[in-house]
């Protein structure tokens, strides 16, 4: 699997960048003017190879984590889409009494792919999973049966999850 560490390259390539604009203005402030045209190119030289060691060594030392990037709305509607395929499987397959019945019903759909998605919480990581935070779902057992929720990002309930 190709992984890619955004953060770590981002990171190294920002320290790098420091070492190289801080060095470069140092250099040039500091070396008197009758020895610039001799010097200078040894010091730019210089100071580009402690910029490259500098990024190099901030992206070996930073920690690398393999995560996701999604753009926008993109992870909402992922999440959403999939919270909601729950709701309809409910409200389609179960009598509204059975908070059982239901359990059984999410898990049994919860084990194939929906639509080539796989079940994952694109909020927290890990599989989406009955529990009142971001990305996931709670049944709720009401004096009915029970009330289908769901989450978003910031763990807040949405009301109009499909059995409500």
């Amino acid at each position: 699997m190709h992984e890619h560490y955004e953060g770590a390259r981002t990171w190294a390539f920002n320290w790098g960048g420091a070492v190289l604009g801080a060095g470069v203005l140092f250099v040039y402030f500091v070396i008197p003017r009758r020895f610039r045209t001799r010097a200078l190119p040894g010091a730019i030289w210089s100071v580009s190879a402690a910029a490259v060691v500098t990024g190099l060594v901030v992206y070996l030392a930073a920690p690398k984590i393999e995560v996701r990037l999604f753009r926008g709305r993109q992870a909402i509607s992922v999440s959403k889409h999939l919270l909601w395929t729950l709701g309809t499987e409910l409200e389609f397959a179960t009598n509204r009494e059975s908070l059982a019945e239901a359990k059984a019903i999410v898990a049994e759909t919860m084990k194939a792919p929906s639509y080539g998605m796989t079940w994952e919480n694109t909020f927290l990581g890990g599989r989406i999973r009955e529990e009142d935070s971001p990305g996931n779902y709670l049944l709720r057992p009401t004096t009915n049966g029970y009330d289908f929720l769901i989450y978003d990002p910031r763990g807040a309930e949405i009301i109009e999850a499909p059995l409500r």
